[in-house]
């Protein structure tokens, strides 16, 4: 008796399947950023301070510096108000996990601007 082969299909059929397959996937990719809405920039009294630039440096060891004088997460409320403009410095070796969780720190806070900006 002579055995039957199977037609499992051809290269085409696969490659097909293939591409569907990976386009299903490229849109299930979850978003890893976090969305920060600040207020806006209006003042309601005359008497309101002015904006000051504050710089925050987030180290590679996780450490946090204001201005050049090392501080903790738990003294940022005191530090950053609504009329604060801050420039959050990211050493390159951070771990994201560090970043997201001061910007969602930093979210409550809700600083005038908020500028990320990596450091090498």
């Amino acid at each position: 008796m002579r055995k039957k082969r199977r037609d499992l299909g051809q290269a085409s059929d696969i490659a097909f399947l293939l591409i569907i397959f990976f386009l299903l996937l490229s849109g299930i990719s979850s978003s890893h950023s976090l969305s920060l809405q600040l207020p806006s920039n209006t003042t309601t009294s005359a008497s309101s301070e002015e904006p000051s630039l504050l710089t925050l440096t987030l180290t590679r060891n996780g450490a946090l510096s204001l201005n050049n004088q090392t501080t903790s997460l738990s003294q940022l409320p005191s530090l950053v108000y609504r009329t604060t403009d801050l420039i959050l410095e990211v050493e390159a070796a951070t771990a994201w996990q560090e970043v997201v969780s001061i910007l969602s720190v930093l979210q409550q806070l809700q600083p005038a601007s908020l500028e990320l900006e990596m450091m090498p």
